[in-house]
């Protein structure tokens, strides 16, 4: 039988308040003291001899006075002095919080915050104070024989938590008044059953199974209150089920807790500049996952107000940050839906409703570098409170040889299914290369990895609550049989993000500091970046203002903007305006399908296109018309071309060209029917009549073009200038502006994958 214990909503009472303030001292207490230091911030022109002994008095004087609140008196036990800032002029207290200092956390003669920081038990303190915020949930706790179960899922939390509060409960009840209880509060812990794994390390771990087992039944025997931690009721010994059992869910970190941990660490005098700290932190949530190396490197800083500063930065740092959701992935509206709906999925699973075997779970993402699939696997996991396993091909195979691959690989699996639910994402799917590649020795290497990732991704599959993600730059480079539907059900391709996702992409990694910039004038400049290249433009901005000894400001965001980014001159955006126009009049001239969007980006500028499910040489033709048209419409308009359509793979002419041959190798399109595909790299040495013809191809594409420009001139004209105005054409903007150029389209593209036009 179990019963469900609730913590109180909202702020702590005032006594849970004070509990936790002098829980958090102690902590802190048994790990460091407040040092004094020399270094005095500005205050009014005092004495110091006077000072220090009008402090040492007033600290006297409140630790003898009986009616001193515990609060108060564990203050003055701590040698509390006056705030800096009772001796400053408003102007002044605004000017030092502005760069970041904290007047009211530093004392007359002492400042800095601690030097070892107890962030585990800080952590588990306030959630320990949160969780039994009533006398009434203590009381519940500690009756004799009494067992209450924290439900913590992850095995790496529970061990966390579980030596955090074997360090604090003793002092959490003596604080409270209930350390005469006798026999005093047990805290355990209970581990699942290990399924598999070397065979060493399950009897290892069986064995640490069966002695808590045991500690659990010597309490009982001994009628001792049991605390007990588990990933759930099923967890617990057979004997439990006959017991009564309560559970207390462990609270989420709130901001309140934050601000009362940084009261602990850096303040001096008990206050501290709460405004200004709650304005700089970033969601609870987030903090609440970061590692405790990283709580210590954002303590390690001066003041309160830099502490929360540093805590922000470190949560919207990089695409595989903790803490992340979905909400935290813009730009990609459709991916979100999908990945939404699974969440939902999810829970619904959770709560019974539904089958495992009835949820979509394995997605490929694919897209170019930095686009976010990393933090879309990672968003995931948040949203749906899931385990988060990341590994890849390289990660696996630094392990050694052949068979240090397969173990470190196998490892990874068997994480994603001991912690299950979980979400076990793959990268650099790509590297497991098709099996019949010419290469004999590494198609034999890859024929073994390939087969051995077959099996761990049918265990994956196998495994209810075990969501797998795949992800990869070149989903045509991936062997077949890993991205056949059963092995990967859904492929979502993420692209670059839009004006819009610019700006809340911009926003998410400023977090609270985007109050302070205006981030508009940089988001057309960051067109065509990728996440990753925003998070690096905030990062400069940070790393900007901390040379500086100063908050975040504009001229630090648009510096770092500089640096990814360039801004382009009046001249450059008009070129680029100009030939990606052009691609956008020839094809609604001859009635392709209009263009999913048009930018001109920080790297030049591109139209996004359908291509339809049927390819006809007449299609063909025309689309080849449409990938030249961004060369002619600069010779018409310009007066010269430029290099950019030659630029690289995925440039103007290496489409075409590619069109070309495929007409004559490949599709049967040409004037005979033989396949004979021709890789890339065969190209430079194509047979003397094969080339002629596809140069056949390329000039009559490029002339068509040219005629079609020559008639519409004007069109094209007022087209580039709306680009050039606007940056940014939407589909529907698109079809607006070429109403009266389009004709009808019989193509059906609504399904059709996308291509790029530069």
């Amino acid at each position: 039988m179990t019963d469900l214990l609730t913590a109180p909503a909202g702020a702590l009472s005032p006594a849970a308040l004070d509990l936790q303030r002098r829980l958090l001292r102690e902590v802190v207490r048994r790990n460091d003291t407040f040092h004094v230091t020399g270094e005095v911030l500005p205050d009014a022109e005092q004495d110091p001899a006077r000072s220090r002994n009008d402090a040492d008095k007033e600290a006297k004087a409140n630790a003898t006075t009986p009616s001193k609140s515990p609060l108060q008196a564990a203050f003055a036990n701590r040698k509390f002095h006056r705030p800096v800032a009772e001796d400053l002029a408003p102007e002044e207290l605004a000017a030092l919080i502005e760069r970041g200092d904290d007047p009211w956390a530093a004392g007359i003669y002492t400042s800095g915050p601690i030097e070892d920081v107890p962030i585990r038990d800080l952590l588990a303190a306030c959630g320990l104070v949160r969780s039994l915020g009533s006398d009434g949930t203590l009381d519940g706790l500690l009756v004799l024989g009494a067992i209450t179960l924290i439900p913590v899922r992850s095995s790496t939390q529970r061990d966390a938590l579980h030596n955090a509060l074997e360090d604090i409960v003793p002092t959490y009840l003596k604080l409270a008044g209930r350390s005469e209880m006798q026999p005093s509060l047990a805290v355990l812990r209970m581990d699942d059953p290990v399924a598999s794994g070397r065979r060493d390390d399950r009897i290892v771990a069986q064995r640490e199974i069966e002695r808590r087992r045991k500690d659990f039944d010597g309490a009982v025997a001994k009628n001792t209150p049991m605390l007990v931690l588990a990933s759930g009721a099923e967890a617990l010994p057979d004997i439990a089920r006959r017991l009564p059992v309560q559970i207390l869910p462990w609270p989420e970190l709130t901001a309140d807790d934050v601000v009362e941990v940084l009261r602990a660490t850096h303040s001096h005098t008990g206050c501290l500049a709460e405004d200004a700290i709650r304005a700089a932190l970033p969601p609870a949530g987030r903090a609440a996952t970061l590692a405790p190396i990283l709580w210590r490197r954002a303590l390690m800083e001066a003041s309160p107000i830099r502490a929360a500063w540093r805590l922000a930065e470190l949560c919207a740092e990089g695409p595989g940050s903790k803490g992340q959701t979905l909400e935290d992935l813009h730009g990609q509206p459709s991916v979100r839906a999908e990945l939404e709906a699974l969440v939902s999925d999810v829970e619904a699973w959770r709560a019974g409703r539904l089958d495992w075997s009835d949820v979509t779970s394995s997605f490929l993402l694919s897209g170019p570098p930095g686009v976010g699939k990393t933090l879309t696997a990672a968003a995931l996991a948040g949203s749906a409170d899931l385990h988060f396993v990341s590994t890849s091909y390289g990660a696996c195979q630094a392990a050694g040889h052949l068979g240090d691959y397969l173990k470190a690989m196998a490892a990874r699996v068997d994480e994603a299914i001991e912690q299950a639910p979980s979400v076990f994402f793959l990268d650099e799917l790509d590297s497991f290369s098709r099996r019949d590649g010419g290469d004999r020795h590494g198609s034999r290497y890859g024929v073994s990895v390939v087969n051995a990732l077959l099996t761990d991704l049918t265990r994956l599959a196998d495994a209810p609550g075990v969501i797998v993600v795949g992800a990869t730059n070149h989903p045509d480079r991936v062997d077949p049989a890993i991205v056949r539907s059963g092995r990967f059900d859904r492929h979502l391709r993420l692209g670059l993000p839009d004006r819009t996702g610019v700006a809340a992409i911009l926003k998410g990694h400023l977090g609270s500091q985007s109050r302070k910039v205006d981030t508009r004038p940089i988001v057309d400049q960051l067109l065509g970046c990728t996440g990753a290249d925003i998070a690096a433009v905030v990062r400069g901005a940070r790393g900007f203002a901390r040379h500086r000894n100063a908050p975040l400001c504009q001229t630090d965001l648009e510096a770092a903007a500089e640096r990814v980014a360039p801004k382009q001159t009046t001249a450059a955006l008009w070129e680029t305006a100009v030939h990606e126009a052009g691609h956008i009049v020839v094809a609604a001239a001859l009635g392709l399908a209009p263009p999913r969007g048009a930018r001109i980006t920080a790297r030049g500028g591109e139209v996004e296109v359908d291509l339809p499910q049927r390819l006809t040489r007449d299609v063909l033709d025309r689309r080849m018309a449409a990938v030249l048209a961004g060369r002619a419409a600069e010779g018409l308009i310009l007066g010269s071309i430029g290099h950019g359509a030659g630029y690289g793979d995925g440039s103007d002419l290496e489409v075409a060209t590619a069109i070309a041959l495929k007409i004559e190798t490949e599709w049967g399109l040409a004037d005979h029917l033989i396949y004979a595909p021709i890789p890339a790299h065969e190209r430079l040495r194509l047979p003397e009549g094969l080339r002629r013809r596809v140069e056949r191809h390329l000039s009559t594409g490029a002339r068509r073009a040219s005629d079609v420009l020559a008639r519409h001139e004007q069109a094209l004209i007022d087209i580039a200038l709306t680009l050039q105005r606007e940056r940014d054409l939407n589909a529907d903007r698109i079809a607006d502006l070429t109403r009266l150029l389009r004709r009808a389209c019989e193509d059906g593209v609504s399904n059709a994958p996308a291509c790029t036009l530069h």
